[in-house]
């Protein structure tokens, strides 16, 4: 049985340490979820000040508010929602 994660803030985390250390000059990272996730926390703000965008796809979303979250995410970092 497959369930939700419960929380966007771990795996951003996790997201975030990886693409700091890369020495790529563009990084960019793709959330791809429901929008049920509780929202995050800090590692918004980590993602914009370290210039890493992250994009958001709504996929069987269940309304408004999970809509509102990801479109949040993507709009705080630059990224497209």
């Amino acid at each position: 049985m497959a369930l939700d994660m419960p929380d966007f803030e771990p795996a951003m985390l996790m997201t975030y340490k990886e693409l700091f250390k890369c020495p790529a000059s563009v990084k960019h990272a793709i959330i791809i979820s429901d929008g049920d996730p509780s929202p995050p926390g800090a590692s918004v703000g980590m993602f914009k000040k370290a210039k890493i965008k992250i994009s958001t796809v709504a996929v069987g979303a269940h309304g408004t508010i999970e809509d509102t979250r990801l479109r949040g995410i993507a709009e705080q970092t630059g990224g497209k929602f």
